[in-house]
Protein backbone atom coordinates (compact mmCIF):
# COMPACT_ATOMS: atom_id res chain seq x y z
CA UNK A 1 0.00 0.00 0.00
CA UNK A 2 1.55 3.22 -1.19
CA UNK A 3 1.06 6.04 1.32
CA UNK A 4 1.28 9.74 0.47
CA UNK A 5 0.96 12.46 3.08
CA UNK A 6 0.05 15.94 1.85
CA UNK A 7 0.96 14.98 -1.71
CA UNK A 8 4.39 13.61 -0.84
CA UNK A 9 5.42 9.97 -0.95
CA UNK A 10 5.81 8.71 2.62
CA UNK A 11 6.06 4.93 2.69
CA UNK A 12 5.14 1.77 0.82
CA UNK A 13 3.68 -0.65 3.34
CA UNK A 14 4.49 -4.21 2.27
CA UNK A 15 1.86 -5.72 4.51
CA UNK A 16 -1.49 -7.46 4.67
CA UNK A 17 -3.08 -4.02 4.85
CA UNK A 18 -2.94 -0.61 6.45
CA UNK A 19 -5.36 1.28 8.63
CA UNK A 20 -5.97 4.89 9.47
CA UNK A 21 -7.26 5.65 12.96
CA UNK A 22 -8.19 8.63 15.07
CA UNK A 23 -7.03 8.94 18.68
CA UNK A 24 -10.42 7.54 19.72
CA UNK A 25 -9.82 4.50 17.51
CA UNK A 26 -6.21 4.08 18.58
CA UNK A 27 -7.12 1.70 21.42
CA UNK A 28 -9.08 -0.61 19.15
CA UNK A 29 -7.90 -2.19 15.88
CA UNK A 30 -4.84 0.02 15.57
CA UNK A 31 -3.53 -1.07 18.98
CA UNK A 32 -4.08 -4.74 18.17
CA UNK A 33 -2.12 -4.24 14.93
CA UNK A 34 0.84 -2.75 16.84
CA UNK A 35 -0.13 0.94 16.72
CA UNK A 36 0.38 3.39 19.57
CA UNK A 37 -2.15 4.43 22.20
CA UNK A 38 -2.96 8.10 21.60
CA UNK A 39 -4.80 10.27 24.12
CA UNK A 40 -8.12 11.73 22.90
CA UNK A 41 -6.84 15.32 23.16
CA UNK A 42 -4.23 14.78 20.44
CA UNK A 43 -5.10 16.26 17.05
CA UNK A 44 -3.74 13.52 14.80
CA UNK A 45 -4.31 10.47 12.63
CA UNK A 46 -2.47 7.19 13.06
CA UNK A 47 -1.34 5.08 10.08
CA UNK A 48 -0.67 1.48 11.10
CA UNK A 49 0.48 -1.36 8.84
CA UNK A 50 -1.35 -4.66 9.36
CA UNK A 51 1.05 -7.62 9.64
CA UNK A 52 3.94 -5.86 7.87
CA UNK A 53 6.28 -8.11 5.88
CA UNK A 54 9.31 -6.12 7.04
CA UNK A 55 10.25 -5.27 10.63
CA UNK A 56 11.13 -1.70 9.68
CA UNK A 57 7.52 -0.92 8.70
CA UNK A 58 6.18 1.05 11.67
CA UNK A 59 3.11 3.15 12.47
CA UNK A 60 3.18 6.85 11.62
CA UNK A 61 1.38 9.64 13.49
CA UNK A 62 0.47 12.70 11.39
CA UNK A 63 -1.39 15.94 12.15
CA UNK A 64 -5.16 15.68 11.75
CA UNK A 65 -5.20 18.38 9.08
CA UNK A 66 -3.08 16.16 6.79
CA UNK A 67 -4.36 14.61 3.59
CA UNK A 68 -3.48 10.93 3.46
CA UNK A 69 -3.73 8.99 0.20
CA UNK A 70 -3.55 5.19 0.25
CA UNK A 71 -3.07 3.43 -3.09
CA UNK A 72 -3.53 -0.32 -3.42
CA UNK A 73 -0.67 -2.18 -5.06
CA UNK A 74 -1.89 -5.79 -5.03
CA UNK A 75 -0.55 -8.96 -6.57
CA UNK A 76 -4.10 -9.82 -7.62
CA UNK A 77 -6.55 -7.93 -9.83
CA UNK A 78 -8.46 -6.84 -6.74
CA UNK A 79 -8.13 -6.34 -2.99
CA UNK A 80 -10.52 -5.81 -0.09
CA UNK A 81 -11.00 -2.48 1.64
CA UNK A 82 -12.68 -2.30 5.03
CA UNK A 83 -14.19 1.08 5.85
CA UNK A 84 -16.05 1.53 9.13
CA UNK A 85 -16.78 -2.18 9.43
CA UNK A 86 -17.97 -2.61 5.82
CA UNK A 87 -15.90 -4.51 3.26
CA UNK A 88 -15.60 -3.57 -0.40
CA UNK A 89 -13.88 -5.25 -3.32
CA UNK A 90 -11.58 -2.73 -5.04
CA UNK A 91 -9.42 -2.94 -8.14
CA UNK A 92 -5.65 -2.99 -7.96
CA UNK A 93 -4.52 0.63 -8.17
CA UNK A 94 -7.54 2.01 -6.30
CA UNK A 95 -6.82 5.08 -4.18
CA UNK A 96 -8.43 6.33 -0.99
CA UNK A 97 -8.06 9.85 0.33
CA UNK A 98 -8.48 10.34 4.07
CA UNK A 99 -9.05 13.78 5.56
CA UNK A 100 -10.62 15.14 8.70
CA UNK A 101 -14.33 15.84 8.34
CA UNK A 102 -15.68 19.36 8.60
CA UNK A 103 -18.25 18.25 11.17
CA UNK A 104 -17.48 17.13 14.71
CA UNK A 105 -19.03 14.23 16.57
CA UNK A 106 -19.51 14.61 20.29
CA UNK A 107 -19.04 11.43 22.27
CA UNK A 108 -20.08 10.69 25.81
CA UNK A 109 -17.41 11.72 28.28
CA UNK A 110 -17.77 10.18 31.70
CA UNK A 111 -16.94 12.48 34.57
CA UNK A 112 -14.56 11.66 37.38
CA UNK A 113 -12.57 9.10 35.39
CA UNK A 114 -9.59 9.98 33.28
CA UNK A 115 -8.40 8.38 30.06
CA UNK A 116 -5.33 7.11 31.92
CA UNK A 117 -7.47 5.56 34.67
CA UNK A 118 -9.56 3.81 32.02
CA UNK A 119 -6.39 2.46 30.37
CA UNK A 120 -5.00 1.25 33.70
CA UNK A 121 -8.23 -0.62 34.43
CA UNK A 122 -8.75 -2.13 30.98
CA UNK A 123 -5.10 -3.02 30.38
CA UNK A 124 -4.54 -4.09 33.99
CA UNK A 125 -1.49 -1.85 34.18
CA UNK A 126 0.18 -1.91 37.57
CA UNK A 127 -1.02 -5.37 38.57
CA UNK A 128 1.72 -7.67 39.71
CA UNK A 129 1.01 -11.24 38.65
CA UNK A 130 4.02 -12.49 40.63
CA UNK A 131 1.94 -12.39 43.81
CA UNK A 132 -0.71 -14.77 42.47
CA UNK A 133 -0.48 -18.34 43.65
CA UNK A 134 -0.80 -21.26 41.24
CA UNK A 135 -3.84 -23.41 41.84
Amino acid sequence: IKVEIDGRSAVNYWSDGALVATPTGSTAYSLSAGGPIVTPECKCMILTPIAPHNLTMRPIVVPDDSTVRLTVEARNPYALAGIDNENFRVADGASFVVTKADKHVFLVRLQNISFCDTLKNKMMWGLDGRDATCK
